[in-house]
């Protein structure tokens, strides 16, 4: 008899089982077969039904495995065992190993491009996924680019089909993760101080107060930080502290740590005066016009202010003043909102004595009349002086008198009049009406005579007429008070 052997001449390793067929040839059935694997120690294997027998070979085991046809012996009554030639030569091919390498896990959720790339050198390759992630573009080459999905913490199934040049095909998945835990970070906007405005309003907005920069996280993009106020009112209207505390939140609820802003809003604009102090000039009522001073203080001399966020308070740096002509002092009246901003105005309050002094002497009170031999009430009279009165000057003292010559009336030389005119200045240099004394000097006391009565009488002859002459010669002396020379 003859026989051959046929079979599969490559699989994959634990592929399907390849077989090797015996078949025997010009004998009779059944035929036996001896054969090896690879030069080892013979087998046989007998047919069951027909010429050929197969001979199932395992692929658990890898490498090229040659099985050779060593005889063949039929059944005949002669037996004969006929040496034959023959091979098939199996390989089983070892699978190529499968592996998924690429981006560390876990990867951003919406994060796109991630590469993961399959051994190389392999003849064909299929990526495929399944749950929160998709391919992008061509999924039969060694790379694979991954499009992550948006959920957070949601994995996703990567699988890999290679085949190599042999055919043999390997399977792998690999898991991704698709997670952030990862804080962002950020940095929050400088304190800062800002002030208000005409309006006594603020703008607190990032826009003016600084808005957080270095914002920064590992996956999440476009990112805004959010903020809260709290807003505590300082010692006036326009006066407030902002704490804003800043938070920074990625989109997979990373929260990073809430850093805190002070934003101080202060009032720095001063009341404004709408209207000056004015001046004020007044009389002097010689007691340092306190009701008018008092009234022009406390109104702050007429002086309006307003401001942008509160009421004002007027003060003044008044400390005193004098009472007399010379009182004029110069204010500075200052307006101050509730949160100490100051505007000024000054005005003068001046005391003015424009009021004469007068008299308190009764008009012609001073005037005399004396006799012309009384020098003593000649003395008295001129000695006589009026007395003066001045608001302001409390103290009037400055008496100018005018003494008047001696005015002989006509008639009667020694009869006459001396007119005495006063005037007085007070301090501030206002001078009185003119005060005027008259001393009316009289002479009503008749000569005397000195010479003796009946000294002159004479007795002489009628014939004597030089005694006559001489009798008519004799004249008397009178002697006057006031006329030396009574003639």
């Amino acid at each position: 008899p003859t026989a051959i052997i046929t079979g599969t001449t490559g699989v994959c390793k634990d592929a399907a089982a390849p077989e090797v067929t015996f078949t025997g040839m010009n004998g009779t059935a059944p035929y036996t077969f001896i054969y090896n694997i690879s030069g080892q120690g013979n087998l046989s294997i007998t047919t069951i039904v027909g010429n050929s027998v197969t001979l199932v070979v395992p692929t658990g085991a890898t490498g090229s495995f040659i099985y050779n046809l060593v005889s063949v012996q039929d059944s005949s009554t002669t037996t004969c065992s006929q040496e034959q030639t023959g091979t098939v030569t199996i390989t089983v091919s070892p699978l190529p190993i499968c592996s998924i390498a690429g981006s560390d896990d876990p990867i951003c959720p919406s994060s796109s491009g991630n590469i993961y790339s399959a051994p190389e050198g392999m003849s064909n390759y299929s990526w495929s996924i399944s749950g929160n992630a998709t391919i992008e573009g061509d999924s039969s080459s060694q790379t694979v680019l991954v499009n992550a999905g948006v959920n957070c913490g949601i994995s996703s199934t990567l699988t890999l089909t290679i085949r190599d040049s042999n055919g043999c095909e390997s399977t792998c998945t690999r898991i991704i993760s698709i997670e952030d835990t990862t804080k962002p970070t950020f940095t929050r906007p400088a304190d800062i101080t800002i002030f208000t405005d005409a309006s006594c309003q603020y703008d607190a907005s990032p826009e003016k107060t600084g808005d957080v920069t270095d914002d920064q996280d590992n996956c999440s993009k476009n990112i805004q930080a959010s903020y809260v106020d709290q807003v505590i009112s300082g010692n006036c209207k326009g006066a407030h502290i902002i704490t804003r505390t800043w938070t920074l939140v990625d989109n997979c609820g990373n929260r990073a740590d809430d850093q805190v802003q002070v934003i101080t809003v202060e009032d720095n604009i001063a009341p404004i005066i709408t209207q000056n102090a004015s001046n004020v000039i007044i009389e002097c009522d010689g007691q340092g016009n306190n009701a008018a001073l008092t009234n022009w203080l406390s109104g702050h001399a007429g002086a309006v202010a307003s401001d942008n966020c509160s009421d004002v308070t007027w003060t003044n740096n008044f400390d005193t003043i004098t009472k007399d002509c010379s009182a004029a002092v110069t204010v500075l009246f200052t307006a101050t909102d509730k949160c100490g901003n100051k505007s000024t105005t000054s005005g003068t309050f001046t005391i003015e004595d424009k009021t004469k002094p007068t008299w308190s002497t009764e008009a012609a009170s001073l005037d005399r009349t004396v006799e012309c031999s009384d020098a003593q009430a000649l003395t008295a009279a001129q000695a006589l002086f009026p007395l003066a009165a001045d608001t302001c000057d409390q103290d009037v003292s400055n008496i100018d008198k005018v003494s008047g010559e001696f005015k002989a009336s006509t008639g009667c030389g020694n009869a006459g009049t001396y007119t005495n005119i006063w005037t007085v200045k007070d301090d501030c240099g206002n001078i009185s009406e003119t005060f005027t004394q008259v001393i009316t000097i009289q002479d009503t006391a008749a000569p005397t005579w000195v010479t003796q009565t009946g000294s002159l009488n004479r007795t002489i002859e009628c014939s004597n007429a030089q005694a006559l002459t001489a009798a008519q010669a004799l004249f008397p002396t009178a002697t006057d008070t006031c006329d030396q020379d009574v003639s």
